[in-house]
């Protein structure tokens, strides 16, 4: 995002970047942010949210870090008060450009767990880096001056976490109204408490009779309103695109509607822990072979996120 914001195009990048924190960061979570010292920023309703940088009381520093070194050891001595998170708003994104052994630090040592274009980068902290030795292996050297301008760096794919975790899985559940099938998201909870209850789950809902611009916030997940433009697949693409990069954090992406238990239903057999770790790592489409799963399979939400679906979709035997 280069240049400048319009007052309303800020305010509006400061409500998404909320909802980014509300929809992806536990609540009661410490959240540092690169704020430049915009209070707005750091009212977040649930969470502790501070100044980055910022001085020993706590207020924002008043400038910027004169090179990475600095900012790293400054984010050391706030992880050690107990900061968990850092985020960097979309206007702040520059740091990752500017501050190049910092970005080299903050990928190597800690977890990239939100890019969102337009919104914000999240990066998770972990609690076992700190050490000094950590800092000089990222080559720290000055850097010039901060740019004036505020320039966002590209969002890239995050890359790939290690297994040594709790396996994160994305269910976008598409419906029109809850009517016709009243206990569907119940259903759906139930299954995965059943067959995988070791995970990270976060549910999308997209309601097609809901206007398109609809957002409610769950505790672990959202309610979107979408068009039915195209029935269930514009109400995919619909969460697809609310979702964003971040998609790439998750170890399964799971796509149904509200009727799944109907007709054939054999294929719930095949959740289970041992799929997901046979494909944590891999970019893998495992689906029911229908011309309609091709058809969501090729649509634009699916290639913006760069997966290319048609060339790894392996189609389980019925």
């Amino acid at each position: 995002m280069a240049g400048t914001l319009s007052a309303d195009a800020y305010r509006e990048v400061v409500a998404r970047l909320r909802d980014c924190v509300r929809l992806h960061l536990p609540p009661r979570s410490v959240v540092l942010i690169a704020t430049r010292g915009d209070e707005e920023l750091v009212r977040l309703d649930g969470y502790r949210a501070w100044h980055f940088p910022q001085t020993e009381t706590g207020v924002y520093a008043g400038h910027h870090p004169a090179d990475s070194v600095e900012a790293i050891a400054h984010l050391r001595d706030l992880q050690e008060q107990g900061a968990q998170y850092l985020v960097f708003p979309c206007t702040a994104t520059w740091w990752l450009e500017y501050y190049r052994e910092f970005a080299a630090y903050l990928s190597t040592v800690h977890m990239l767990k939100v890019s969102t274009d337009g919104v914000c980068v999240i990066y998770e902290l972990d609690e076992s880096a700190g050490t000094d030795s950590q800092a000089k292996d990222a080559g720290c050297e000055p850097e010039s001056e901060p740019p004036s301008a505020v320039e966002a760096i590209p969002l890239m794919r995050p890359p790939m976490r290690p297994q040594a975790r709790v396996p994160r899985v994305l269910s976008v559940v598409a419906r029109f109204g809850a009517a016709a099938y009243p206990g569907a998201e119940q259903d759906l909870d139930d299954l995965f408490e059943r067959r995988m209850p070791a995970i990270d789950r976060t549910a999308i809902v997209v309601d097609n009779s809901l206007p398109r611009a609809f957002v409610q916030e769950r505790q672990a997940g959202a309610l979107l309103g979408g068009d039915n433009s195209a029935r269930e697949f514009s109400a995919f693409d619909r969460a697809v695109d609310f979702v964003g990069s971040d998609i790439w954090s998750y170890d399964l992406v799971h796509f149904a509607t509200s009727a799944f238990k109907a007709l054939y239903t054999a294929y719930l057999d095949r959740f289970s822990g041992e799929v997901i770790a046979s494909i944590i790592g891999r970019p893998v489409c495992l689906a029911t072979s229908t011309a309609t799963t091709r058809r969501f399979l090729s649509g634009p939400s699916i290639r913006s996120t760069g997966f290319d679906p048609v060339s790894s979709c392996c189609r389980p035997r019925m």
